[in-house]
């Protein structure tokens, strides 16, 4: 048996013809609406303020922050678990 035919939610073998593959992407709403207050201000210290933030903080985490994939191989058991709950927006 395959090793990598192995449940990531359960930790269960599975057989080759039966792998069910769960991806999920998590990202930034992309939408930015600006309006004319928005425009009007001037936001130089709000950005430098940003900017000394983001200097001291672990890039690895700002980039989670804005997007993150997960590619999860399920078993019928635990695919039909996860679709139960999506179907019921039961998301944790």
């Amino acid at each position: 048996m395959n090793a990598t035919n192995i449940c990531d939610a359960c930790g269960k073998h599975i057989r080759k013809r039966q792998v069910y593959c769960l991806k999920v992407e998590l990202y930034a709403h992309p939408e930015v609406v600006l309006d004319a207050e928005d425009l009007a201000k001037d936001n130089k210290e709000e950005m430098q303020k940003l900017c000394a933030r983001m200097k001291n903080a672990d890039s690895k985490k700002l980039e989670e922050d804005v997007y993150v994939a997960y590619n999860l191989k399920l078993c019928k058991s635990c695919r039909d678990k996860f679709n139960q709950r999506l179907k019921c927006k039961e998301f944790i």
